[in-house]
């Protein structure tokens, strides 16, 4: 049986992963506890899938699940349709779910114009624009963490309504709280310390793959202290008497041991996402969406973002996978 991958939910309550994926012919989204010391083995395959929207913050439904919907409101508002409210079974319908293999979409434009928050994506703090009633009543009141954060030995700043499960989701090393606002100031704080402060507000894959193997010693955390009480003192002489934002004296949180034991002496090999590629193994460590697994004497790791939307199969036995060669040269 072939699945779709939809994404990682990090538990910030008891640090589980739960991998959730969904199925073509299902409406229902399937979970799977990622847990330190298990086996996962993955087959890639060539489609895409839409991976559906999101309803509210905490609810995403399959594009399937949306079209049934879809279809029980068109029948509601057209007394002469004689249209039966069935499943979505024949290949037809399966079939558009597919997207273009050429195009880096995660859904279908109805699911993308249906999902209640993707103002977030845009917003940098100018004006707002909500996409939705709900998205406006998430974002007005005053809960908007702003946050610093080391990723892959690079410094960042970032907004969020999920704190400490955001850190998770990024891979954090150290983090600390500096401020909480309503959404819209929160994006203006964001951008006023990543321009005064030189601090980034991405950190890309490449850069947390390229810097997996860091480990964080004394000397970085005096760093990560230094920056954050300086950002403070900042921010605490310029909005001191703000109404709506309160700074908040940082306190630095070691998230480093979260995420299992990455080997610091030995290299992880890099599998890329692609058609017809596999990988598996033991489960050693999982950091923000970045997966390493231990096959025989061997590490790999794989973005597992990456595979957002790609359809996939479940495999009983490892893969042999081709880059033990270059392994075996380090060996």
């Amino acid at each position: 049986m072939t699945y779709y991958f939809c994404g990682l939910n990090w538990n910030s309550e008891n640090n589980s992963v739960i991998m959730i994926y969904g199925s073509p012919n299902s409406p229902n989204f399937l979970r799977k506890k990622l847990n330190i010391g298990d086996e996962l083995n993955i087959s890639i395959l060539n489609r895409r899938f839409c991976i559906g929207t999101e309803t509210t913050q905490s609810q995403r439904i399959s594009c399937y699940q949306r079209r049934i919907n879809d279809k029980e409101k068109e029948i509601k508002s057209n007394y002469f349709l004689l249209t039966p409210n069935t499943p979505i079974k024949n290949q037809s319908d399966i079939d558009s779910f597919i997207l273009p293999d050429n195009k880096n979409y995660k859904q279908c434009f109805r699911c993308t114009m249906l999902d209640y928050f993707k103002c977030r994506m845009i917003c940098v703090g100018d004006y707002c624009n909500p996409t939705t009633k709900k998205a406006e009543s998430k974002c007005t009141p005053a809960k908007t963490h702003v946050y610093i954060t080391s990723v892959a030995d690079r410094l960042k700043v970032g907004v969020s309504l999920r704190i400490p499960g955001r850190w998770l989701e990024q891979g954090s090393d150290l983090a600390t709280k500096i401020a909480i606002a309503p959404g819209l100031e929160a994006r203006q704080l964001e951008q006023y310390i990543s321009k005064f402060h030189n601090l980034k507000l991405q950190v890309t894959n490449k850069e947390k793959i390229s810097n997996l193997q860091v480990s964080q010693n004394s000397e970085k955390i005096n760093t990560f202290n230094s920056l954050t009480n300086k950002i403070y003192d900042d921010l605490n002489k310029k909005y001191k008497y703000h109404n709506s934002i309160k700074i908040i004296e940082p306190q630095t949180i070691n998230l480093s041991s979260i995420y299992g034991s990455l080997p610091l002496n030995q290299p992880i090999q890099n599998i890329d996402i692609n058609p017809t590629n596999s990988f598996g193994g033991k489960i050693i460590a999982i950091k923000g969406s970045i997966l390493v697994t231990q096959l025989g004497k061997y590490y790999y790791s794989i973005n597992l973002r990456s595979m957002i939307n790609r359809e996939f199969e479940f495999l009983q036995n490892p893969p042999q996978i081709e880059t033990q060669s270059f392994l075996d040269q380090w060996f």
